[in-house]
């Protein structure tokens, strides 16, 4: 099967933050005051991420979760 996305980082979690981390950063510079910057990820590193964007943006800029459930999903 081929996937179009994998949920993983060759390098581990920490390289994957540091590179988000840039892009966060680059990201705020560009965001206008009212700009939104939406993150998919999966429950595993959500706090971690929630944390980065914290320290990038600010925690009083969090606005909201958006989750769902993908009940097409084969399950194995």
């Amino acid at each position: 099967m081929v996937q179009a996305y994998r949920d993983t980082w060759e390098l581990g979690i920490h390289s994957y933050l540091t590179y988000l981390r840039d892009r966060l950063l680059l990201c705020r510079e560009l965001l206008h005051v009212s700009g939104s910057c939406f993150i998919q990820i999966s429950d595993r590193n959500l706090h971690l991420v929630r944390s980065l964007m914290d320290e990038v943006f600010g925690a009083s800029h969090f606005i909201s979760l958006i989750t769902f459930t993908d009940d097409h999903r084969a399950d194995f």
